[in-house]
This record gives structure tokens, C-alpha cells and sequence, in this order.
């Protein structure tokens, strides 16, 4: 931690990361921080780029799924004569009765909902689902987790690289840094808004 200030300073003559890289004048100091704010942009697109691939795998998955058919029953001379029969209920109107008291239902109109699945196979399903504890989204894959751990690696490594050019204290780094976030969740925000598995923190942003 030595070289590193720690109170803010606006001084154009900075030594980022390595004694190579001090901005010796306004021109660098200008370049540095024009690539501090890329390089925020980039952690942004990182992070929208591996949500998307993780929503376009979660949807893949469920379409390889089994497709449940629902059996559709073809009108026939049946279904015509119902339609016709409904639509005869609506255009004539119906006697109005009046009901005994003594007449009236005393049961529920819905029945009691369940708490637990009554058939005994569901019984047990939910039982197991109950004990599991370390539960995978999707199945083991070299190609889609190896591509999210590059990702979320990179991520990390800009993230702690950033951390250390605000460690500097030194305003225009800050600025570029947190304005890289500013802008870079207005342009790429939707496309990681409701992403669980995106982690968000200080440093890792």
C-alpha cells in the first residue's frame, strides 16, 4: 500500500497499478481515466452478456423438456348441436324460481384446499423434495459452466482492478469508475435486471 494516498486529491500526475504507468501529464491523465470508464463498461457488458446466456441455456433446457400433448377433442355433430343449444340458453331467457329456504345448499360452494397432494405418489415427491438440500438448476456442462466461470473470472479480475484505481484517491479516477456504472446500467441494466445468479457487489459490479 505504499505510493497510495489516503486522502482525495484532483493532481494530474498519478502512479496507477504499476511505477510504469504515471500519468505525467493532463494528456495521459485524460487517457488513463478514458480507459478506466471503458473498462467499467466492459465489466457491465461481462455481466449483461452472462445473463443472457444463462437465460437463453435456462430456456433451451426447458424446451428439451417433455412436451406434455393435451388431447383436443375434434367438433363434431355433438359440438355443434352444444353450441347451438348455448346459444339458444342465452337468447331465451330462463323461468326465475323461487327456492325454499329449506332447499338451499349448506355445503361450500369450493371445495377445502389441500395442504398436502393427495395422491400417495405426490405424497412422496414432495416428502423428497423436502429432504434435498444441495439441489443443481441444470445439469454439469464443460461448455456452458466453463463459459460462465471465464466470464464471472473476468468480471472479477476488472472489478478488483477497478477497486484499485479508486484506491488511489484520486477524484477523476472515481468519477470514471462510478460514472462507467452510471451509464453502463442504463444501457446494459435491462438486460441483467432480474438475474439471480448475477453477482453484485462493491467491487464486483
Amino acid at each position: 500500500m505504499s505510493g497510495m494516498s489516503s486522502t482525495f486529491s484532483a493532481s494530474t500526475r498519478v502512479t496507477l497499478w504499476f511505477t510504469g504507468w504515471t500519468t505525467t501529464s493532463a494528456a495521459t491523465y485524460f487517457l488513463t481515466i478514458l480507459f478506466l470508464f471503458c473498462l467499467g463498461m466492459l465489466n457491465r457488458f461481462l455481466g449483461a452478456l452472462k445473463s443472457q446466456l444463462e437465460r437463453k441455456w435456462k430456456v433451451q433446457s426447458t424446451s428439451n423438456g417433455p412436451v406434455v400433448s393435451n388431447n383436443v377433442e375434434k367438433p363434431g355433430s355433438e359440438g355443434i348441436r352444444g353450441h347451438a343449444r348455448q346459444w339458444s340458453r342465452a337468447l331465451w331467457p330462463q323461468p326465475v324460481r323461487l327456492e325454499e329456504p329449506e332447499g338451499r345448499e349448506t355445503q361450500p360452494l369450493s371445495p377445502a384446499v389441500q395442504p398436502f397432494p393427495a395422491n400417495e405418489k405426490d405424497v412422496k415427491l414432495h416428502s423428497s423434495n423436502l429432504r434435498r438440500f444441495w439441489v443443481a438448476n441444470a445439469p454439469w456442462s464443460i461448455k456452458r459452466d466453463g463459459i460462465s466461470a471465464a466470464l464471472e473470472f473476468m468480471r472479477a479480475l476488472i472489478g478488483y482492478i477497478l477497486m484499485l484505481a479508486v484506491m488511489t484517491y484520486n477524484i477523476g479516477f472515481l468519477f470514471a469508475v462510478t460514472g462507467s456504472v452510471l451509464l453502463g446500467e442504463m444501457v446494459f441494466g435491462r438486460y441483467t435486471r432480474g438475474s439471480t445468479s448475477l453477482a453484485e457487489d462493491g467491487c464486483h459490479s
